[in-house]
């Protein structure tokens, strides 16, 4: 976590990690790797969809944020599943650093989405 410290809050000149950041130093740290590579989505209700729904689900780092009402404010989860409402709307379930692993967000509450893509397999649709 030290390495990545000046990767992720040294590079650019504001505070706060938005998706491109999580995607830059994701990609930085796997400069040499010859099998993965992140990507990002701006539309995470979409993409996280769409991930979790393959054969092989991935999970996905989904950033929530305080300007869409997110009492989780601005943070990152890993959303490893998702689920609608009676009314249709779109929640997901992720882990969250701080100690719940089974935490339940409203997608229009996030902001933005980051995975890894095996190198080897088709890519995505951005």
């Amino acid at each position: 976590m030290t390495g990545l410290k000046t990767v992720i809050d040294e590079t650019f000149a504001y505070r706060g990690t938005f998706p491109w950041d999580l995607w830059h130093g994701l990609n930085v740290v796997l400069k040499y790797n010859p099998d993965y590579h992140a990507r990002m989505s701006f539309i995470p209700d979409k993409k996280v969809v769409e991930l979790l729904d393959r054969p092989d689900p991935l999970p996905v780092a989904v950033g929530t944020a305080r300007l869409l009402g997110s009492s989780y404010k601005n943070h990152w989860v890993v959303v490893y599943a998702y689920g609608y409402d009676p009314n249709g709307k779109l929640y997901f379930k992720a882990y969250d650093n701080h100690g719940r692993s089974a935490a339940i967000l409203p997608a229009s509450q996030t902001f933005g989405c980051v995975w890894l893509q095996n190198k080897k397999t088709k890519k995505d649709k951005r």
